[in-house]
C-alpha cells in the first residue's frame, strides 16, 4: 500500500502565541481498521514548502483531513494547495474529507455554496450512489445509506473533471471521483464513525493500493 500523508488542521493553544498542527485521534484508529501499519505520516503546513516534505518522508499518497473552511486559514489553504497541485502532477492518488473535498472541487473550477445547517452541521442524513451504469470499483452494494455530517457547505455542480457518485437525499452531490485520476472526495468523515463502513475502507484500498 502507498505511503499516505495527511494533511493538518492549525490549532493552536488559547492565552499565548505558538502557532501548531494536529489532526483528530479518530484517524488512527481508521488507519487501524484499514490495516495501514506504519505507512502514513502527518504534514505540517509548511505552505510552499509542504511538497519538499512529504517527498522526503517517502510520501506517494495524499488524505486532505477535514476541519476549517477554505479561505478561513491562509497557511493551510496555500500549505495544501501546493500540496494538491504536486500530487496531479506526480499521480498519486488523493482523498479529500469534507473540507478536502471542497478544496478538491474548487481546484477543479468548482464551487460551493451555504449548506442547510439543520441537515448538515452535526447531522446525519441518507446518501445514495450514482451512475450505477459504471460502477465503482470500490463499491460493496449500492444500497443507500446513512453518514455524518460537519459541513457548512455544500458543493455545485462537479466541473467534467469530477464525477458525482453520491447524493444527499436533496441531490445535493457528496461525493466526485476524478474522471481519470486516482482522485476522490467524500463530504462525510469516514474516520468519526465508531465501525469504520466497509464502503469507505474499500475505498481507501482502492485508492491507495
Amino acid at each position: 500500500m502507498k505511503k499516505i500523508g495527511v494533511t493538518l488542521r492549525h490549532c493552536s493553544p488559547t492565552g499565548y502565541h505558538e502557532p501548531r498542527d494536529g489532526i483528530a485521534r479518530d484517524w488512527y484508529r481508521f488507519f487501524s481498521a484499514l490495516g495501514l501499519g506504519n505507512r502514513w505520516v502527518l504534514l505540517p503546513n509548511l505552505q510552499a514548502d509542504t511538497p519538499a516534505y512529504a517527498q522526503a518522508q517517502g510520501v506517494d499518497a495524499l488524505i486532505f483531513s477535514g476541519g476549517d473552511d477554505v479561505g478561513c486559514d491562509p497557511v493551510r489553504d496555500t500549505s495544501e494547495r501546493a500540496l494538491l497541485a504536486h500530487a496531479i502532477g506526480a499521480h498519486w492518488p488523493v482523498l479529500g474529507v469534507c473540507r478536502g473535498l471542497q478544496l478538491i472541487h474548487q481546484h477543479f473550477g468548482g464551487q460551493w455554496v451555504p449548506a442547510p445547517t439543520h441537515i448538515h452541521v452535526a447531522q446525519r442524513h441518507g446518501i445514495t450512489l450514482l451512475n450505477a451504469e459504471q460502477p465503482l470499483p470500490w463499491a460493496c452494494d449500492r444500497e443507500p445509506r446513512t453518514v455524518n455530517s460537519y459541513h457548512g457547505n455544500r458543493l455545485l455542480a462537479p466541473t467534467a473533471a469530477l464525477r458525482p457518485w453520491a447524493s444527499d437525499e436533496q441531490g445535493h452531490c457528496e461525493a466526485v471521483v476524478h474522471a481519470h485520476l486516482k482522485i476522490a472526495g467524500v463530504m462525510w468523515h469516514p474516520e468519526r464513525e465508531p465501525t469504520p463502513s466497509e464502503h469507505d475502507l474499500h475505498l481507501c484500498r482502492w485508492l491507495f493500493e
